[in-house]
């Protein structure tokens, strides 16, 4: 367990960090998105 080990640990953590966030991102883009649709779906539905 050197030196060595422990940087690349971190760098893959980091990573990892780094696409977690991504997903998350994308996932809570996607949401919003859907929820927009879903509502001027209703907003059309209601008005007819």
């Amino acid at each position: 367990m050197g030196k060595r080990h422990v940087t690349q640990f971190t760098e893959e953590f980091k990573n990892r960090q780094e696409a977690k966030s991504a997903i998350f991102e994308y996932i809570e883009v996607f949401y919003i998105e859907n929820a927009f649709t879903q509502l001027m779906i209703i907003y059309h539905l209601r008005n007819t």
